[in-house]
């Protein structure tokens, strides 16, 4: 199988699998507990804190651990507006994960005003109209959510820029980060992040285990109600086997190099010699280093049906998406690719591929040689 949808879920690695067995077997007992073995299974959870805060510029006791990146994002959002009823507004982008979008829309319906801030067709935010809305004397200390890389089409946004602007008109700052963790290098005080969202298993870890950091000093109502675990923020006895390696794994990603963009680009390259001649395709996103994650492609081939490229690929043992596993068996086309200016039939024709570090140029020269095959055979019978 050539796996080609990492921004979706990766692969869980090996080491973290012995980390994960390993703790089990010798840390089971509740870290609430004050007895040697809760004691001793306290420890493991704040030393991956430790670890945690050393990788991204933060102190131990701001990361707090949960089931992953819609749990982290959902209480960022709910639990600081509960928090703080003054605020009234939240401005975020058309292209935010559901988690955050869906969040935006439910709260709308609850009294709050939701400004969605201008964005380019790369789907980067427009800095300048940005600072216009931020700036807009109607709205007073405004919740913003913006995410750092964009899971569909791989955008990264300027997150310290966006941040000026935020604190200058007496804003918070959140940021989903799920898909740049560990793709781009991330230092929360430099950028001026508030709040930052993570999920573990897009960086070869399990699911429903990730975490928030919530800055020093900003005080979120708890979205799990319960004991007192950290110190009554979010509830529920902790996974300290996850949670051990998840730390581990941040430490070794510390050791490593972010991922550079080779693969991605020989794959983009390679794609774009083999069938510019013979299919109309386009690039959604920003191509530039500065601009995209070095880990997703989002292509169109016009007249060319996702859904049934998808298939046909999965029956030659290649796996890519269309886009948002969350939005998966969607029959409306993609909002986030509506928002950067496509089409409901481009949408419906767009692809998304995200490599992950174990693809090499062999499973892309092999993937090059089966996505040819199934375009053709599509292109045969009118594209579906």
């Amino acid at each position: 199988m050539i796996y080609l949808n990492n921004a979706s879920s990766t692969k869980i690695d090996k080491e973290v699998l012995h980390d994960f067995l390993w703790a089990a077997e010798n840390y089971w007992a509740n870290p609430s507990d004050i007895h040697s073995d809760g004691i001793k299974a306290k420890q493991i959870l704040i030393h991956a804190q430790e670890q945690i805060a050393a990788y991204i510029g933060a102190k131990p006791h701001e990361i707090v651990f949960t089931s992953g990146g819609s749990e982290s994002n959902n209480w960022a959002i709910k639990g600081y507006l509960d928090k703080h009823p003054q605020v009234k507004t939240i401005i975020t982008t058309e292209i935010e994960h559901p988690s955050v979008y869906n969040t935006c829309q439910y709260l709308k319906t609850k009294g709050y005003h939701v400004e969605f801030t201008p964005i380019y067709s790369s789907g980067k935010v427009d800095i300048v109209r940005f600072e216009e809305v931020v700036e807009d004397p109607k709205i007073s200390n405004p919740f913003v959510s913006i995410m750092m890389v964009n899971n569909e089409i791989g955008c990264i946004n300027p997150i310290a820029t966006i941040s000026k602007a935020v604190h200058k008109n007496g804003g918070i700052l959140h940021v989903d980060a799920v898909q740049a963790f560990g793709q781009i290098p991330i230092n929360v005080e430099k950028m001026g992040i508030d709040m930052m969202s993570v999920s573990f298993h897009k960086f070869g870890g399990f699911k429903n285990c990730g975490f928030l950091y919530v800055k020093d000093g900003i005080e979120l109502s708890p979205l799990v109600h319960g004991g007192n675990q950290f110190d009554g923020r979010r509830s529920g006895t902790e996974n300290i086997p996850a949670i051990y390696a998840l730390g581990n794994q941040v430490e070794r990603m510390e050791k490593k190099s972010y991922p550079d963009r080779k693969i991605i680009n020989y794959l983009f390259n390679k794609i774009y010699d083999t069938f510019i001649s013979t299919f109309e395709f386009w690039y959604n996103g920003a191509l530039s280093p500065e601009g995209s994650s070095p880990n997703i492609l989002s292509l169109t081939f016009q007249g060319i049906n996702a859904e049934a490229l998808i298939t046909l690929l999965d029956l030659k043992g290649v796996v890519v998406s269309a886009g948002s596993a969350c939005c998966a068996g969607d029959k409306e086309p993609s909002r986030v690719l509506k928002a950067i200016g496509l089409t409901d039939e481009d949408a419906f024709n767009t692809i998304r591929i995200s490599v992950g570090k174990d693809t090499t140029k062999e499973d892309c020269d092999e993937f090059i040689k089966i996505l040819g095959e199934c375009l053709e055979c599509l292109k045969m019978v009118g594209g579906e």
